[in-house]
């Protein structure tokens, strides 16, 4: 969030651990003490008591089914983090976000085993323009909003959703990461999604069942996770990505070889998995540094 507003985030975390403000756990995650987190909260919910839309930031499940149900999101509004798991049906309309111009974060999750509560019906016409973080647990749609103009996104989550295939017409100029894992109605990654996706370090696709088989990929890839998808016959050639440091492909029952070449200048790989690989007969010489 720091850098999204054009702050070195290094050194705005920096200034903040020295302030006790967070820390730094032993995993590598920030953590921020539940008072702190709370006096946050009243600051932000003293902004505006009365329009929950003009407030910037919204994480309270029914505050969130207000102002998505009554379409009252404006400019003010700049990060939605909620579970989604408790609220009532909502049948969203296409232009729910249309106002919510400066929207930077979205984020729905949801617990394991409940309904999805969250639906669209006509489809969703675009997400703010700003969206630099989106992630949306179940996505009820098949696809990305045609009108979206994503050069800003920079994490795009969407697992166990409806997505059948990942293509826009749009440039993802800054995406650094993706995730759709189980998204078992994917089929298609296609090549001209993947081209001039120069960030992208990270791809998960673990779970898709549908998947049968895997675009090539961007030269600064650095996680790659395919396993589990279970129809997936081939993977790419990943000679042309040097950065890569790891590979899952445990569980791809469908998969008989890999390309000979596949781990040729893979002089970063330290973690790959084969595990349960039951169809795979040719397996090319591992890298030394495995």
């Amino acid at each position: 969030m720091l850098k999204m507003h054009g702050f070195s985030a290094r050194r705005g975390i920096d200034v903040l651990i020295n302030k006790s403000l967070i820390s730094i756990s032993g995993d590598n995650h920030l953590e921020m003490h539940d008072l702190l987190q709370e006096m946050g909260q009243s600051i932000v919910h003293e902004q505006c008591t009365h329009n929950l839309g003009k407030r910037s930031r919204l994480w309270n499940a029914k505050d969130v089914y207000q102002v998505l149900k009554n379409r009252m999101g404006t400019t003010k509004l700049q990060a939605i983090h909620s579970d989604i798991s408790t609220i009532p049906e909502l049948q969203l309309n296409p232009d729910t976000f249309k106002n919510m111009h400066n929207l930077r974060l979205l984020k729905f999750s949801a617990q394991p085993n409940v309904d999805n509560k969250m639906h669209l019906p006509e489809g969703l016409e675009s997400f703010p323009e700003e969206l630099r973080y989106l992630y949306w647990e179940r996505y009820p749609s098949e696809s990305l909003p045609s009108e979206f103009s994503p050069h800003n996104l920079v994490e795009l989550h969407m697992p166990n959703g409806k997505v059948k295939k990942l293509s826009h017409n749009g440039q993802f100029p800054n995406i650094e990461a993706i995730d759709l894992c189980w998204c078992t109605s994917l089929v298609q990654v296609p090549k001209s999604f993947m081209k001039n996706l120069d960030k992208l370090t990270r791809l998960e696709l673990a779970g898709c069942s549908s998947l049968k088989a895997s675009p090539e990929l961007p030269r600064n890839l650095r996680q790659l996770d395919l396993s589990s998808c279970s129809q997936l016959t081939e993977v790419p050639d990943l000679s042309r990505c040097p950065n890569v440091e790891e590979i899952d492909l445990c569980r791809c029952t469908s998969l008989v070889q890999l390309p000979k070449s596949i781990f040729k200048n893979l002089d970063k790989l330290f973690r790959l998995q084969l595990a349960k690989c039951s169809s795979l007969k040719v397996c090319p010489e591992l890298p030394r540094n495995i």
